[in-house]
């Protein structure tokens, strides 16, 4: 069976990290990347302009910008899963980013391993914590 492709939004304020995420994602995540955001202002833009399944936001160092974005990209989309890949390990991250609204949070050292699963899981409905948050 032949599995339909995902469409992703994908946030990076740093270019050269969003690029290597994309050829990931498009590579080995089943995943067509839509659109591409360096902050909530393409972000916002990109949702006007097209139609992802779901959000995946590299959560910078700025863990407040990055909350507030997750509050108001699922305000606007309710139905819209956001998956956070982030490099902080501490499980604090991970709850402050589900109680933001997030479905998902994988740790980026996790992301070959994990992240198409964890797609997968908050497309079907589910949530997703990495192992190693």
């Amino acid at each position: 069976m032949i599995r339909e492709r995902i469409k992703v939004l994908l946030v990076d304020e740093n270019g050269f990290e969003r690029q290597a995420l994309h050829g990931f994602l498009e590579e080995f995540a089943g995943a067509d990347v839509v659109a591409e955001a360096e902050d909530a202002s393409d972000v916002l833009a990109a949702l006007e302009n097209s139609t992802p399944d779901v959000v995946i936001i590299d959560l910078p160092y700025d863990l407040e910008a990055a909350l507030s974005l997750v509050r108001t990209v699922r305000a606007l989309h309710p139905e819209l899963p956001v998956m956070i890949v982030s490099n902080h390990r501490e499980q604090v991250f991970a709850d402050h980013a589900l109680e933001a609204g997030a479905t998902g949070y994988v740790h980026l050292h996790e992301v070959a391993r994990q992240l198409p699963a964890a797609i997968d899981k908050i497309r079907a409905g589910g949530h997703y914590i990495s192992v190693g948050a």
